[in-house]
């Protein structure tokens, strides 16, 4: 059995978006997959920071960037841009709870 290789061809800000364009590719015989369909609708916050993600298999992404008129694949070539971006959240992250207990303190204190 081949293994199958997902590539991100394009993001949409909301899920309806991202649906149409499924069916457009569906359509013409390319099978998509939409990340976090289902907790994108659950609650906006769970789902990806740079938006909901339209994949298709590795063999029929020229045919779809062709049906979609994308010009480019947004999947980056290079992994490490997803860690650095993901990096950032969780420092954010860290330094609010940081604030929160820091404030938590000074009201304790007082």
């Amino acid at each position: 059995m081949s293994e199958v290789s997902l590539v991100k061809i394009k993001t949409y800000r909301y899920l309806h978006e991202a649906q149409i364009a499924k069916s457009a590719l569906e359509s013409e015989g390319i099978q998509a997959f939409i990340d976090s369909e289902y907790i994108s609708t659950l609650n906006w916050a769970y789902s990806s920071p740079d938006g909901i993600g339209l994949r298709v298999n590795s063999e029929d992404v020229e045919k779809a960037l062709e049906i979609l008129k994308v010009e480019e694949v947004l999947e980056p070539k290079d992994k490490s841009l997803k860690t650095k971006s993901s990096v950032k959240i969780y420092v954010l992250i860290v330094a609010i709870i940081l604030l929160a207990i820091g404030v938590f303190f000074s009201i304790l204190i007082k």
